[in-house]
């Protein structure tokens, strides 16, 4: 099969990229850069695929990405914590959507997956995660992207278009040529600073690598499962504490601020975003996702063979890509750093 690939030089994309040619496929990637592209693929051990230069908002770069491919994995994305780049974010994501899902129907393309994120779908009460869910509505620039999309997405999928949509929740793994995901970043902090904000809240965590695995397993013509929720482990802060603690022999402490004061910390830090750019995942949306988050409902990722790794190894590594990529200093790393060279 041969397969079209957007954000090939992302997290998500890359991975997905090195794991769809594993299987034996031949990969398109749309890319903006394709130095970038062969340094991110030979990070992963794979061979540079063929390419095309353009972005997913570009009708004729796309067409080109997609003509003579069998199926599509849209994986691109503007993904940003800065405010500066909300607006980017709430018009290309949703019309990245409408351009390469779009045209890849117009085309007949089967199948047609797109990434998106339990963040379009997530609000507090809901419970567990799953793909039945309505579109929910959101206030971060992030979140709103990501729903705006998700309608897109939707509507093209209730024209009949074999479209699968993907929910991964937090991603952790292995980095891609200095890719690692936004939440890296955030989970990064605790580690550098041996701190966790609060013990009443929890977050989900996926490996990048299960996920490409999964992107690999939806590409069969005609295999339905329409939407499928990648949460991967529910994880609440005090064990988070313990597995980091556990991995590095280092003491993590667990504050016991109470969530409403950290939704009113994000809330604050929001209005003065307006003035000036503050950057990091303290968002009023972001605490309350965090601090009111149940879980998601796998089963349909289950049903189609994904077992997750355990979580102890994804964080390892991901720990290990941190420093690597200067997210926290080799020493935070403890038991499980890389010993010093000895001298000559």
């Amino acid at each position: 099969m041969r397969v079209a690939i957007t954000g090939a030089t992302g997290f998500v994309g890359a991975h997905t990229t090195a794991a769809v040619l594993a299987a034996g496929h031949e990969v398109r990637a749309l890319v903006r850069d394709r130095g970038r592209l062969e340094r991110v693929v030979d990070d992963l051990g794979v061979d540079p695929p063929d390419a095309v230069v353009g972005a997913m908002t570009d009708a004729g770069a796309v067409t080109e990405l997609l003509d003579g491919c069998d199926a599509v994995v849209h994986a691109a994305a503007v993904v940003s914590l800065d405010r500066r780049d909300a607006t980017r974010m709430r018009a290309d994501n949703p019309v990245g959507v409408a351009t390469v899902v779009g045209r890849a129907a117009e085309l007949g393309l089967d199948p047609i997956v797109h990434v998106s994120s339990t963040s379009a779908l997530f609000r507090p009460g809901v419970g567990p995660l799953h793909g039945d869910l309505p579109v929910a509505p959101a206030t971060d620039p992030y979140a709103r992207s990501k729903a705006a999309a998700e309608v897109e997405a939707r509507r093209i999928q209730d024209e009949g278009a074999p479209v699968v949509i993907t929910y991964p929740s937090g991603i952790l793994g292995p980095g891609a040529g200095g890719a690692l995901g936004a939440t890296s970043t955030a989970l990064a902090t605790f580690v550098r600073t041996g701190v966790v904000p609060t013990r009443e809240a929890a977050l989900s965590i996926v490996d990048v690598r299960d996920l490409a695995a999964l992107h690999v397993r939806l590409l069969a013509p005609g295999a339905g499962t329409p939407r499928v929720v990648v949460g991967g482990h529910l994880v609440t802060m005090a064990a988070l504490a313990r597995a980091l603690s556990d991995l590095t022999g280092r003491r993590f402490t667990v504050l016991p601020t109470p969530p409403a004061v950290l939704v009113g910390a994000g809330r604050a830090l929001d209005a003065g975003r307006r003035l000036v750019p503050v950057p990091g995942p303290l968002t009023e949306e972001g605490m309350a996702l965090i601090t009111r988050w149940e879980g998601t409902d796998d089963s349909t990722a289950t049903a189609l063979g994904l077992t997750p790794r355990p979580l102890l190894e994804t964080l390892e590594v991901s720990l290990r890509a941190w420093a690597a990529a200067g997210l926290v200093r080799p020493s935070r790393l403890g038991a499980i750093a890389d010993p010093a060279p000895s001298a000559p």
